[in-house]
């Protein structure tokens, strides 16, 4: 199964490990992958998580717009500056330590309050 990271960087024939910093630090790189998430959700593709267990625990994601920064820059709640940032969050909630923390993150509306 693919992820959506690996689907972006295929689809911008980008390497997928140098993915974060050529869409973070790129205006137009930016835009080109927002249109290709927003294109996925007004056609209804969904993302699975897969990182809770129990594996019932996992959601679908309906995001339709990536953040401006890496998640190893965004802040887990809300974007704000205050607090862990997502890949903080992910390392001491799920012992997760992302492989590409600079890659920007897909936003969820609603959330509870984290991204």
């Amino acid at each position: 199964m693919a992820t959506l990271l690996s689907f972006l960087a295929n689809t911008m024939n980008i390497d997928v490990d140098r993915f974060g910093l050529a869409v973070t630090t790129s205006m137009s790189r930016w835009n080109e992958a927002q249109a290709i998430v927003e294109g996925l959700h007004a056609r209804g593709y969904e993302l699975k998580t897969q990182h809770l267990y129990p594996r019932e625990r996992n959601v679908r994601l309906h995001g339709s717009e990536l953040s401006r920064s890496g998640a190893n820059r965004l802040g887990a709640y809300n974007g704000s500056a205050r607090g862990p940032t997502v890949s903080e969050l992910y390392r001491s909630r799920h012992g997760i330590t992302l492989r590409h923390p600079s890659a920007p993150c897909l936003m969820e509306p609603g959330g509870n309050g984290h991204i």
